[in-house]
């Protein structure tokens, strides 16, 4: 019901908040912008497309590889 939807979008809200403070916290140590994974530096275009972005391409890419072969 409404509730549900509620606690949904809460809960998104909240993660996206985390985010957006961690990459301030990356950005406020020179980390921002680099890789989490390879530590090589995040693509621009994907910087500006998603400013939270914890990884490069590459590295999103085989992540996302890897969860769909657990699935």
């Amino acid at each position: 019901g409404d509730n549900e939807v509620d606690a949904t979008l809460a809960d998104l809200e909240s993660r996206e908040l985390n985010e957006l403070h961690a990459a301030k916290l990356r950005f406020a140590q020179a980390d921002f912008g680099r890789c989490e994974l390879c530590e090589q530096w995040i693509e621009k275009k994907r910087i500006i497309a998603l400013p939270t972005a914890r990884t490069c391409m590459a590295c999103a890419q085989l992540a996302e590889s890897s969860l769909a072969h657990r699935s």
